[in-house]
């Protein structure tokens, strides 16, 4: 688990927050107390919950009317 925590840190960009950290810390051991203990798979797992939801609030909806869109 150490080794992912360590890979997890080291591939994000510097420096880390606690907050990140603590995020990753939290699913490696979310994971691994699912019974994963690939360190390749829980690095994974920690930075996928970094990552932002893809929806509604980074999403634009597209132009609905000619005025809309951009020329």
């Amino acid at each position: 688990m150490s080794k992912a925590l360590e890979d997890a840190e080291a591939s994000l960009p510097q420096p880390a927050s606690d907050q990140q950290l603590r995020l990753i810390a939290a699913t490696i051991l979310e994971v691994a107390g699912d019974g994963e203990r690939d360190p390749i798979r829980l690095k994974t797992a920690a930075l996928s919950a970094l990552e932002p939801d893809v929806g509604e609030a980074d999403r634009t909806p597209p132009p609905t009317t000619d005025s809309e869109r951009s020329p």
